[in-house]
């Protein structure tokens, strides 16, 4: 049924975004798509605190201890550095995740298949703000904010940015608020401790919360201003009245409902060279046609844990394993015999905390080249099989394709084991690992490191048909890493470096 009153609130919000939308060119200045002067300005760029993820991804089931730093974001953080005056120099740190706007011709992976156009994160940014409680569309900004978004455009870390537009909103005073809505790069969307991470690193101290889910700090020039995360990315609002700033970010988190997740069935693309997928399953932009060229697709996507009471994150999990297993299940057949690689998506407690119960299950095609691109439905493809032998070597990358073992590689498939238990016993229990011990003593040749062994492939949906096979991986540590070797395990091998991999 549709809400009469949220439709016309809709159709408000795209008629003043269409008569206001000011948006952040992407040469570093300010454009606008109607009135307003161009403004240009020096980007200071560096990197932020970054906490891991809910995002999870099986990888086949790489031990939990390894899977965390895999896909998640590790703890990152370099200082920005301002030099003298309003325009700060800093001493640049290229991040491992940047974003790209354009669309090159593909390679490797991808064949011969061009990137595909996205949606415009500046559009994201527009749904972020609207009139809110008593604030109205106020138009044309006053010296104050040309000055403000001036001030925030050079406070902004410009690799850290992907979208930005502003607006300015008034409620009958003398004083107007101009809000800035920004979508961060791809990686960090979604992340409920983005902005407090953010300001903490840019202004080096830890940021305060002036209220529910509000921040406040200062730009390197002196400018207050308050932070409000929307989810997907977050909007930054100044005002001569510092109460009035507040205010309208309390009326647009009232207003506020949970972010939209992707659709079951929709593909998505990121760039390989530069991009992971992001914190949550929310960002629209990166929705691409499944008839077209695409890197990942989405299996289902749906609500989860709405019958609990407070966050539990053991029944969460659960319930993500099962339905994302089955989901699996029933497009290619069981992980244990497949290639496609299953990312899942559960809310972690703060993201429970402001409302999200999403789930959703994403599968990619892993290759030694990258991540595959392809056209139309990845099912209908005749390469999805698991094809490896018992003593072949994985690269660190876990790509299941087969690579010689004198070359370097992370991983040696030793065979399959089967679990003795008549309850699911949990993805990373020692029930599951245990099996494989036997397998990994009669066949390992004592080594300059330690060698150990994870189970793969036994999930819960599996586990619930009947199954109690899992396939037995073994990987060096060296110092608490997984460790780069040269040689099969169970003749004469080397370590030749450390994959940077907490094992």
């Amino acid at each position: 049924m549709i809400d009469g009153v949220g439709l016309i609130v809709d159709q408000a919000r795209q008629s003043h975004r269409a008569r206001f939308r000011h948006s952040l060119g992407r040469n570093g200045g300010a454009s606008t798509t109607a009135s307003g002067d161009a403004r240009s300005s020096s980007w200071p760029t560096c990197m932020i605190q970054q906490s891991p993820g809910a995002r999870v991804g099986y990888l086949h089931d790489v031990p939990t201890r390894i899977l965390f730093v895999v896909l998640a974001i590790g703890v990152i953080a370099t200082a920005c550095v301002p030099g003298a005056g309003d325009t700060p120099e800093t001493t640049v740190t290229e991040p491992s995740v940047t974003t790209t706007t354009s669309s090159p011709t593909t390679s490797g992976a991808q064949g011969d298949l061009e990137a595909p156009e996205r949606g415009d994160p500046d559009d994201v940014a527009s749904d972020a703000f609207w009139d809110a409680g008593r604030f109205k569309l106020a138009g044309e900004p006053d010296l104050f904010d040309e000055d403000a978004l001036t001030s925030i455009e050079r406070w902004l870390p410009e690799d850290l940015v992907d979208g930005l537009v502003w607006e300015v909103f008034a409620e009958g005073s003398d004083a107007n608020v101009l809000a800035v809505s920004v979508i961060p790069a791809l990686t960090w969307r979604g992340d409920p401790n983005f902005v407090p991470s953010l300001i903490s690193t840019l202004a080096d101290e830890e940021a305060d919360e002036v209220h529910d889910g509000i921040y406040q700090t200062e730009t390197t020039a002196g400018l207050e201003l308050f932070a409000w995360s929307t989810g997907d990315g977050f909007v930054l609002a100044s005002s001569s009245d510092s109460d009035l700033a507040v205010d309208y970010l309390k009326a647009l988190s009232a207003e506020s409902e949970p972010q939209r997740v992707w659709d079951s069935e929709t593909c998505l693309y990121t760039d390989p060279e530069s991009e992971t997928l992001p914190y949550a399953p929310f960002p629209p932009d990166i929705v691409v046609p499944c008839s077209g060229p695409h890197n990942a697709e989405v299996l289902v996507a749906q609500q989860i844990g709405t019958d609990l009471t407070e966050f539990d994150g053991d029944v969460i999990a659960y319930d993500r394993s099962y339905e994302c297993d089955k989901a699996y299940a029933e497009v290619f057949g069981p992980q244990k015999d497949h290639a496609p690689t299953l990312i899942t998506y559960m809310p972690d407690e703060d993201e429970w905390d402001r409302g999200d119960r999403y789930l959703a299950c994403v599968v990619q095609l892993d290759s030694l080249d990258g991540i595959v691109l392809m056209a139309g439905p990845m099912a209908v493809r005749d390469d999805l099989d698991w094809a490896l032998e018992p003593e072949d070597c994985l690269d660190a990358s876990f790509a299941p394709e087969a690579v010689e073992c004198a070359r370097p590689h992370g991983y040696q498939y030793l065979g399959d084991a089967t679990v003795s238990v008549e309850e699911w016993p949990g993805a990373d229990s020692a029930a599951l690992n245990d099996v494989c011990i036997p397998l990994l003593d009669s066949f390992v040749t004592p080594g300059p490191v330690d060698v150990d062994v994870f189970a793969t492939g036994l999930y819960p949906y599996a586990f619930e048909l009947g199954d109690r096979t899992v396939r037995c991986m073994a990987f060096a540590i060296e110092e608490g890493f997984l460790a780069d070797v040269a040689g099969s395990f169970g003749g004469v091998w080397r370590v030749i470096g450390s994959g940077g991999v907490a094992a």
